[in-house]
């Protein structure tokens, strides 16, 4: 698989190829094939490609029963997960890039592929096992590419944007077409979750207690993680609301309101600001996702939604930093910070000295298996690594940096790169142990370490890292730091 086309994959499209590898390893395959990758779209569940299969009749069970019946499952399986692809699939993989760039600026969406695009690759290449699972299930592929479109936004704006236009009309909202022709896809869903609390509630309009809500349904989105990094649920955030507002009048509208109240209005109309803001700051093109929605609901500071974020405690710079942060960015405003005074005024590594802080947050993708353990882990299988890097030091340079964050960059880019899309029990450095969140913390740690020392130009100063968290899931980390000796 081509650079270009790994980078351009969204995290569930990610993991529908780590599912479809396992699935082949189920079945008893030796390569990875079309059927493999229907099997990992379906399993993908808060997607794209799962709710228009969903939709169409195909559910997970009724493909592996077809699969079954065509004698396609083979036992006993394989040991390991196949890193081979069939040439059928390989053949998917490159025309779900081709979809994406055909697709995605029509719809005025970045050129990203998502489970939506392997769908519609799986359909075009039309004769592998998964085109012909799909015809034994009466799939109509017209339909399927008709009802991707109408997912992603219909003929040219966000899923949301016909309503929202026509809420403009009404005076519900004012926002502009370019705004909504840069909405991506989970953006555009919060805008429709969003309207879906407001039903719930039996709300006339749409406010931004509903987009909070509607951010965090958004699981997959930047907005959700950053909140649920910072303590938020959906459970604690609806609860609150409920005990705000309530349900208005006992009641649940039949229909979702389409009127959006002045201050909903106003967050959706800076988030193309946000966007514009922050999106440069890290590289990346003009687009408008959860992440700005979030950004733009705590920039409107008199609403429900930031009384509710600071009833919860939430500390509003940190969540424009762990944005920055979750978007890639090694961006001094958002990632240089004093840390906030702590009980014990005189830490002992520092001899009493003022400390500053980096932290680094970044992502890869990679798989492995525990040996030794009782259960699933047992077997290969992936995550989307989150890594975080804290790194210290009590004296800046002559510019009044503690490390200039292009070394930053360069020092997380040399590891990302070896540990991205590897079988991490085949590298040198976990050939004599199990590569569990905590010993690639360690192995993280020693690297940054390393690098570090190797600086150039730091003279007297010391700078040395913390302590590094390597998560496995959205709830599930470990760390590993080490004493600073002077």
């Amino acid at each position: 698989m081509s650079d270009e086309l790994w980078q351009r994959f969204t995290g569930p499209a990610t993991r529908v190829v780590q599912y479809a590898q396992q699935e082949a390893l189920k079945l008893g395959g030796n390569v990875v094939s079309t059927e493999h990758i229907l099997l990992g779209l379906l399993r993908e569940k808060d997607s794209i490609a799962a709710r228009v299969l969903e939709y169409l009749g195909v559910s997970f069970e009724k493909v592996r029963a077809e699969l079954e019946r065509s004698g396609l499952v083979r036992k006993p399986p394989t040991k390991e997960a196949p890193t081979s692809w069939s040439p059928k699939a390989k053949r998917v993989l490159e025309l779900a890039l081709e979809e994406a760039g055909e697709l995605n600026p029509r719809l005025g969406l970045p050129n990203y592929i998502d489970t939506e695009h392997l769908l519609l690759g799986l359909i075009r290449e039309g004769e592998g096992q998964a085109a012909r699972v799909l015809r034994a299930l009466d799939v109509d592929f017209d339909r399927v590419r008709a009802e991707v479109v109408t997912q992603l936004g219909g003929t040219g704006a966000a899923p949301a944007a016909s309503a929202g236009r026509d809420a403009s009309e009404k005076g519900a909202t004012r926002a502009s077409d370019e705004l909504w022709q840069r909405f991506t896809g989970p953006a555009t869903r919060v805008v429709q979750y969003s309207q879906e609390e407001a039903r719930k509630l039996g709300a006339d309009v749409v406010s931004s207690e509903h987009v909070l809500l509607g951010l965090l349904r958004e699981g997959d989105g930047i907005a959700a993680r950053v909140l649920e990094r910072l303590g938020i649920s959906l459970g604690r955030v609806r609860a609150e609301v409920q005990r705000r507002v309530g349900v208005i009048d006992n009641r649940v509208r039949m229909e979702a309101p389409t009127q959006w109240s002045p201050k909903a209005k106003r967050v959706l109309e800076v988030t193309l600001e946000e966007a514009r803001t922050v999106n440069p700051l890290v590289g990346l093109p003009i687009y408008v996702d959860t992440e700005h929605i979030l950004l733009g609901l705590i920039r409107e500071e008199e609403n429900q939604a930031v009384q509710i974020l600071r009833a919860l405690n939430v500390d509003f710079d940190r969540v424009r930093a762990e944005v920055v942060a979750q978007l890639g960015g090694v961006h001094e405003a958002a990632l240089r910070r004093t840390p906030q005074p702590r009980p014990a005024a005189k830490p002992p590594h520092t001899g009493g000295q003022p400390v500053y802080e980096l932290m680094v947050e970044t992502e890869f993708s990679a798989a492995h298996s525990l040996e030794g353990y009782e259960g699933a882990c047992a077997q290969l299988h992936g995550h989307n690594y989150r890594v975080i890097i804290e790194l210290a030091g009590n004296e800046l340079d002559h510019r009044g940096m503690l490390l200039d964050f292009r070394e930053v960059k360069r020092i997380v880019e040399s590891f990302v790169s070896e540990l991205d899309h590897q079988h991490l029990n085949k590298l040198e450095a976990f050939e004599a142990q199990n590569p569990t969140s905590e010993n690639l913390a360690r192995h993280i740690f020693h690297h940054v370490a390393g690098a570090i020392g190797e600086l150039e130009g730091l003279g007297e100063r010391k700078i040395w890292p913390v302590k590094v968290t390597v998560y496995e899931s959205s709830r599930s980390a470990a760390s590993y730091g080490e004493p600073f000796a002077q």
